[in-house]
């Protein structure tokens, strides 16, 4: 995804920055100038970090 839905929030878990909106995390990758926001899966109510996208 290269944009983010309006009304989104940015939340800290161990010093890493999710964005969050309708219930569902994202997390940011810089690909050749571009961001591009991978979902997260949950794991014990906590973000985990996808794979990069390539």
């Amino acid at each position: 995804m290269y944009g983010l839905p309006t009304g989104y929030a940015l939340r800290p878990f161990g010093g890493v920055n999710y964005y969050y909106c309708s219930g569902i995390y994202y997390y940011p990758y810089y690909i050749n100038g571009q961001v591009v926001y991978t979902r997260c899966t949950i794991s014990a109510g906590v973000p985990v970090m996808p794979p990069r996208p390539y």
